[in-house]
């Protein structure tokens, strides 16, 4: 399954990504290794996570307060 980012999602990790390579390189690794897993996720079983709205499901990401959609 393809996985595609809309433009605030794109945005949106950056900013996160930007603000934990601030704090530390590893915890932006870290961060970074961690939406990888949730992708490879979702892409491998879409039906994983909680339904929010139409059609759309939440991952939470591990060790990190932020989800993908």
């Amino acid at each position: 399954m393809d996985v595609s980012y809309s433009s605030w999602a794109s945005r949106d990790l950056r900013s996160a990504a930007r603000y934990y390579l601030d704090q530390s390189p590893a915890i932006a690794d870290a961060f970074l290794s961690e939406i990888d897993k949730v992708v490879e996720l979702i892409s491998m079983a879409p039906q994983v996570g909680a339904m929010v709205g139409n059609n759309k499901r939440r991952v939470i990401v591990q060790r990190f307060p932020f989800t993908l959609i």
